[in-house]
This record gives C-alpha cells, sequence and structure tokens, in this order.
C-alpha cells in the first residue's frame, strides 16, 4: 500500500486497541477489496478478521464469506468487533436500523463497533443515502444498543470521512429489535 494513503488514513483507525490487546474476532461488514480489513488487521495482529461481503474477491489471506448484509448469518454475540466501511450510505433509514440492530445482535456483551463513512450531505450516484456524522450518530444512539467512544474525522483523497467508534451497551436485550 502506497506509504502517503497509509499515513493519511492513520487516524481514522488510530482509536483502535493498542497493539498488545488484540481481540479474539472481528467482521469487516462490506469488506469489498479488503483494504479496511488489512488496516484492522495491522492494528490487531492477533485477531481473525471474518471479511463478508455480496461479492467475494480472491485475496491473499483471511476468511471471507458471501452473503447479504441485511441478513447476517452469525450467531449471536459472535464478535468482539464490527467495522463497516462505507456501506451504510446504500440503503434507506429503515434498512439501517434493521442492519444496525443486527449487527448488534452479533457482537458481544462488549464489542466494538466502527463506521467509516463519508462525510457528505447530499446524494451522488455512490451515495445513494447520505450519512453525515450527525445522523449516523443520532440513529446509532436512538437504537440505544450503543454508546459513542470516539469520533474521528479525516480528509482522505479530497473526500472528507469520518471514524465513529461506539461501544455495545452491556444491557441491550438482543432478541428484541427489527
Amino acid at each position: 500500500m502506497n506509504r502517503d494513503r497509509r499515513k493519511r488514513l492513520k487516524p481514522l483507525l488510530k482509536f483502535l486497541l493498542p497493539r498488545k490487546k488484540a481481540l479474539e474476532l472481528w467482521c469487516d461488514l462490506g469488506a469489498g477489496s479488503g483494504f479496511f480489513s488489512r488496516l484492522l488487521q495491522d492494528k490487531l495482529p492477533n485477531a481473525e478478521i471474518i471479511q463478508f461481503d455480496k461479492k467475494i474477491k480472491k485475496r491473499e489471506r483471511g476468511i471471507f464469506i458471501q452473503g447479504d448484509i441485511t441478513k447476517l448469518p452469525f450467531r449471536s454475540s459472535t464478535f468482539d468487533g464490527v467495522l463497516c466501511s462505507q456501506v451504510l450510505h446504500y440503503f434507506p433509514a429503515k434498512i439501517r436500523r434493521n442492519i444496525i440492530w443486527r449487527i448488534s445482535r452479533i457482537l458481544n456483551s462488549k464489542g466494538k463497533f466502527i463506521v467509516i463513512e463519508y462525510e457528505a450531505s447530499q446524494s451522488f450516484p455512490w451515495i445513494p443515502y447520505p450519512l453525515p456524522n450527525k445522523k449516523i450518530r443520532k440513529e446509532i444512539i436512538e437504537l440505544g444498543q450503543f454508546r459513542e467512544e470516539n469520533l474521528v474525522k479525516a480528509d482522505i483523497n479530497y473526500r472528507p470521512k469520518y471514524a465513529l467508534y461506539l461501544q455495545k451497551r452491556a444491557t441491550v436485550d438482543a432478541t428484541k429489535g427489527a
């Protein structure tokens, strides 16, 4: 990966746990090319990262599962963390809330949820349902399943982005929801 590009992306994942404290199992929902999975793996070298996407591209290493993000095939409390990078803007609010509820269900009681999205307020062909950070934060927090831990903003390739780091609330009832 280009060193300059990695340097510009570093602030997005800087707030993850230190290298020494790798989590056991993470899921990258909408993994695409695996770019953010590799960044996460660099930060958490002892973690196993499941790459989940509707289309699987051959990569040199990792576990890949093909599927629909609106119908996650994982058991409750499977993951220590979920990364969802540049995916939620493809879904209208009702479906997005359902996805967030499903993410909460597959996280364990102390699970971490990282959302990386474009900081856009108008739609484009590649951002049909824009999610400025205030909007997604409100949607996620209103569902009552997560509490916000950190927000990091960065300008990458002339496109403003943000990373929202959330902690699952321990009192969430995973049987309720969408």
